[in-house]
């Protein structure tokens, strides 16, 4: 069987109305998942503020008394950076589950609203959640140089001692660098069918980067291998199912 035959088998079903009701319920967790994902972006990046606050009240007239102290915002922006990084990412995960679910119940419901992209100019461009989590891991290299500086006085001592000209050159090529990764690494990836308007019929729209092969986990066959143990077991006199604990 093919991945589509495979993910019905475990769906468990390919009735027309169970797949349109299947479709609406992917669609309302869709839009719950992009709301938490969102919500949680919004935490993280509070603790990002006041790490930033903290390293901000260190200065004072524009000079750290004690290197040391920089130990406090990064260890608290890298901690916190870090963790919004992997939240976003399994955020990502589930948003992107349930897009999958839309997009394989739109083909037994004949609506594929989800599956087909306009474009007007351009084609399409970046991943907004996707451009999150790559600056929040870039945040935390940031601040684990910081760390590093507060952590180890003469790795400080040595990079101010390094002439002004080529401090300047590492840190524009850093920047660069980071912003140069965010455009390659960032952009919405699609595969299908294209049509220019003016042109007479379809062509093939191949991804700029060719992604993992796509798989299922039908979590229901790991769940009864692991509590085979523990399945209800029937009383014979009274006959009523007792259900064994389960952790």
């Amino acid at each position: 069987m093919d991945f589509r035959e495979r993910y019905f088998e475990a769906l468990g079903t390919r009735k027309a109305s169970d797949c349109e009701t299947a479709r609406v319920l992917a669609h309302e967790i869709r839009k719950f998942e992009i709301e938490l994902y969102w919500k949680r972006a919004t935490y993280f990046w509070a603790f990002q503020l006041v790490a930033f606050t903290a390293l901000g009240l260190l200065f004072k007239d524009g000079k750290l008394s004690d290197l040391r102290l920089l130990v406090i915002p990064a260890s608290i922006g890298v901690i916190t950076a870090f963790a919004g990084h992997l939240t976003a990412r399994g955020s990502k995960f589930w948003q992107e589950n349930w897009e999958n679910h839309v997009d394989l119940l739109e083909g037994e419901v004949n609506l594929r609203l989800t599956q087909v992209i306009v474009c007007s100019k351009s084609e399409p461009q970046f991943s907004v959640t996707r451009l999150n989590e790559s600056l929040l891991l870039l945040i935390t290299w940031g601040w684990s140089l910081v760390l590093v500086l507060g952590a180890i006085p003469n790795a400080a001592v040595a990079v101010i001692s390094f002439p002004a000209f080529w401090r300047g050159v590492v840190l524009l090529v850093a920047v660069g660098s980071a912003c140069g990764w965010m455009w390659r690494s960032n952009r919405s990836e699609f595969h299908g069918r294209i049509f220019h308007s003016g042109e007479k019929g379809w062509t093939e729209y191949k991804p700029k980067e060719k992604g993992a092969f796509p798989l299922i986990i039908w979590r229901d066959q790991v769940r009864d291998k692991c509590l085979r143990s523990s399945e209800p077991s029937l009383t014979p006199k009274s006959g009523i199912v007792e259900e064994s604990s389960r952790g």
